[in-house]
């Protein structure tokens, strides 16, 4: 079904699905997108839709899935999105409450000359004695510490078996060193550079998932002990690079979503 440039976006997309039989449920398990996200883009709810670059890649899977024309369903969402922000801006305060405003900052500036004017030399009188107390805390710590000093000298010099002492520190800090070592050897390391701007939910072991909104150029590097799952909504425009060997993608090209398990 063609795009009729005086349908929106949530209508056609929604026309197209009912006309095939195709539930939310269906598309939102095919494409990993939650049913309520779906719901909110067929009813064109721009307040309860995550950031544009999300929603973009949430309207190419909806389209790709049910056989509408993805790029015609963006361009219509960007004017309609561009349509409501400039509605907001055209919004302007009245003359009554900018007055309203001023005079409100104006006493709120009264109030704190007022404050400031009263506190000032009890805070400098407050300090002077502060600092005081604290030079005479100071130089009695100074004693302490010169006596301790001179304590752990005479020390040091009656106890032997300094040398040996150091020969078993050097052990353990090489026992943990090739500890560490293994451990790091272990880790799974995913590198992920971006090429076009695309949006992406990564989940590491059992942790909760994080979302990233990514630019050309912009790197990330996340390590994990088992494995990745990962929700790309721009599969052409990533390259993915784990424990410095280059993931190939089987399927998804650019602007397509697609859902990868890492290794």
């Amino acid at each position: 079904m063609p795009l009729n440039n005086n349908i929106s976006f949530g209508r056609y997309l929604k026309s197209v699905r009912l006309s095939k039989g195709i539930s939310i449920q269906e598309i939102a398990d095919e494409s990993r997108v939650s049913s309520d996200t779906l719901i909110n883009i067929e009813n064109e709810d721009h307040s309860k839709l995550p950031s544009e670059v999300y929603v973009k890649g949430f309207l190419r899977a909806y389209a790709n899935y049910v056989g509408a024309d993805g790029d015609r369903v963006i361009e219509t969402y960007v004017q309609n999105l561009q349509g409501i922000n400039d509605i907001k801006l055209e919004v302007t305060p009245s003359g009554e409450t900018h007055w309203g405003k001023l005079f409100l900052s104006i006493c709120v500036l009264f109030c704190i000359v007022g404050i400031s004017v009263f506190l000032i030399p009890r805070i400098q009188g407050h300090s002077i004695r502060e600092i005081t107390d604290d030079q005479k805390t100071e130089q009695k710590s100074s004693d302490k510490v010169t006596k301790i000093v001179q304590h752990e000298d005479i020390k040091t010099n009656e106890v032997g078996g300094v040398e040996s002492k150091s020969n078993k520190n050097d052990e353990i800090i090489q026992t943990i060193e090739q500890k560490t070592s293994d451990v790091a050897a272990s880790m799974l390391v995913l590198k992920i550079k971006a090429i076009e701007e695309t949006w992406l939910r990564v989940t590491v072991d059992d942790n909760d998932p994080r979302e990233y909104t990514l630019k050309p150029e912009d790197r990330i590097e996340i390590q994990a002990n088992s494995e990745y799952k990962l929700f790309i909504g721009n599969a052409g425009g990533v390259i993915l690079n784990l424990n410095e060997k280059t993931v190939t993608m089987k399927k998804g090209g650019s602007g397509e979503v697609v859902y990868l398990k890492l290794p």
